[in-house]
């Protein structure tokens, strides 16, 4: 993935940076408030970022545009205003409605979003997860946990690692081992409950009191508990996603058939707007940030090809669902069905008729159904420890890699990482945070090889030496990713990054203190804005 272009802007001021190449780029500046930060965030904020833009910069006045070219060469364009999206490729436009609506169209079309385990269900993982993997900004760390840690935490951050690794996280095996592991329990207290029923036949001193009696143990008991508790959780959780992308695709279903009734070519009437006798019709997106002439034909065409499209995707989500939940009710009911096993062996006791012949039968098979579900469950824990060996195998190189990047920037220097996140109690600062960082982003891109840019906002924050910085533009040159940088610097630095033969230098020092916003780029903006079908 490359970033080409950035912009951002409205009818009065845009800025648009298409400077960047496909290497390694600084941007700089003799100073502080050139607008580094805002050119930083709004290409991720038009990607489907959650905004840390600085406070004096009100983001929600402005279209936000990134265009990027995607790993098999497709040109991507997104612009976004508040929650909505115009998303281009390839001569294509759509219109997207929310950030969970974005994730799944660049899925879909070549930008793939990885898929974790979060509250017992899968779910794709959000943009403000996955460009955490590259990217840091200026504002709003806090090195014992992720940015915007609102709904992910850190072990979601491990997972989505695990993922693009393309390794299973830990709560899958361990839901697949206790469904296992349920079933074996279940088939165990059967076979305890026919071969009491075989002593009846033979004896028939025994008394049914005492066949009732004879409960699980509490440590089963709330196994099953739990395993009935998470099947439950993770319905509850997939009905709502479910019920979300039906109510979803109604509503698209109903704007598309209302689209498709225009009929422009009828000579004997026409549509007009009863409030203004204007016979111009228009389509909004979902927060109303933007509006476009449906009467225009060319444009009627695309409006209804994109509402298909999230049509076509709310229904395949739908699908999706209803299979998960398919199996999850299965699993569900077989466990509720087995749990009334005592209570229906006290019934079949009380009449005495069963064939003890037919007894002896079953507990022949119970026998081979438990043999082959341990079997099954050695074979799951064989490729269950591989995994884990897997993920901490992994987890081992990373932080390997960032305590030897570390102690190659910082020879002298006395931290020793033993987790992509500090302590609660040692939060890092200053140059020490920076370094951290640093570290961080080079261990991931280093291990997992990913082709996303690597992006850090203000990379020598904190002071960090020149000689420290030599050696991290010099390791993270061995990388073939794009690579974006900002810095500031000192008055007897400037000129410092011109004429590196592998560093384009960007420089923001002309742009005016605290308004990167100018006049002068408001008719290119436009230009872009209009081959998005946008009118600024």
């Amino acid at each position: 993935m490359i970033i080409k272009k950035i912009a951002f802007g409205n009818s009065n001021e845009a800025f648009i940076e298409n400077r960047l190449t496909n290497g390694f780029n600084i941007i700089f500046s003799d100073d502080n408030n050139k607008g580094k930060t805002i050119v930083m965030q709004s290409a991720l904020y038009a990607l489907g970022n959650e905004p840390i833009f600085p406070s004096s910069f009100n983001f929600l006045d402005y279209y936000h545009y990134a265009q990027i070219i995607l790993d098999d060469g497709t040109e991507l364009e997104s612009c976004r205003k508040g929650n909505s999206f115009i998303v281009k490729i390839n001569d294509s436009i759509s219109i997207i409605d929310g950030v969970s609506e974005l994730k799944r169209y660049f899925t879909r079309n070549g930008f793939p979003f990885p898929v974790i385990v979060k509250n017992h269900a899968k779910r794709i993982v959000d943009p403000v997860l996955l460009y955490q993997i590259f990217f840091v900004g200026q504002d709003g760390k806090n090195s014992s946990t992720i940015f915007n840690d609102n709904f992910y935490k850190k072990e979601d951050f491990w997972n989505l690692i695990f993922a693009l690794a393309g390794l299973e996280s830990e709560t899958i095996d361990i839901i697949d081992q206790d469904e296992i592991k349920t079933k074996i329990d279940l088939l165990t207290e059967e076979k305890k409950v026919l071969k009491s029923k075989s002593k009846i036949y033979k004896s028939r001193k025994s008394s049914s009191l005492d066949l009732v009696s004879q409960q699980r143990s509490n440590e089963a008991f709330e196994s099953k508990v739990k395993s009935i508790t998470s099947l439950q959780s993770r319905i509850v959780e997939l009905t709502k996603s479910r019920n979300r992308a039906a109510s979803r695709k109604l509503t698209n279903e109903r704007t598309l058939d209302e689209i498709r009734s225009l009929n422009r070519t009828n000579t004997a009437s026409s549509l007009y707007c009863i409030d203004c006798g204007s016979d111009r019709i228009g389509y909004r997106s979902g927060d109303k940030s933007y509006t476009f002439d449906i009467t225009d034909k060319d444009m009627r065409r695309n409006i209804i090809e994109s509402i298909q499209d999230k049509i076509n995707a709310y229904d395949e989500e739908v699908q999706n669902c209803n299979l998960q939940l398919n199996e999850l009710q299965r699993q569900l009911q077989a466990l509720l069905k087995e749990e009334n096993l005592s209570l229906e062996a006290v019934l079949l006791y009380k009449d005495e008729i069963v064939d003890a012949s037919a007894v002896d039968t079953r507990l022949v098979e119970i026998d081979s159904e438990i043999k082959a579900l341990k079997a099954s469950l050695s074979i799951d824990n064989r490729k269950s420890q591989e995994e884990a060996g897997k993920r901490e195998k992994l987890k081992t190189e990373i932080v390997s890699l960032m305590n030897a990047f570390y102690k190659k920037v910082d020879p002298n220097g006395t931290l020793v990482f033993d987790d992509l996140f500090s302590k609660r109690k040692s939060v890092y600062s200053g140059s020490e945070e920076t370094e951290f960082y640093l570290s961080k982003l080079y261990a991931i891109a280093k291990a997992l090889g990913h082709q996303y840019p690597i992006m850090m906002d203000y990379f020598r924050d904190g002071e960090l030496s020149s000689e420290k910085e030599e050696v991290v533009l010099s390791t993270f040159g061995e990388f073939k990713n794009q690579i974006i940088f900002t810095a500031t610097l000192k008055a007897e630095e400037m000129g410092k990054y011109k004429g590196r033969k592998k560093i384009k230098a960007i420089d923001y020092s002309s742009n005016i203190d605290s308004h990167i916003l100018s006049s002068k780029f408001t008719k290119r903006f436009k230009t872009i804005m209009r081959s998005m079908m946008i009118k600024v």
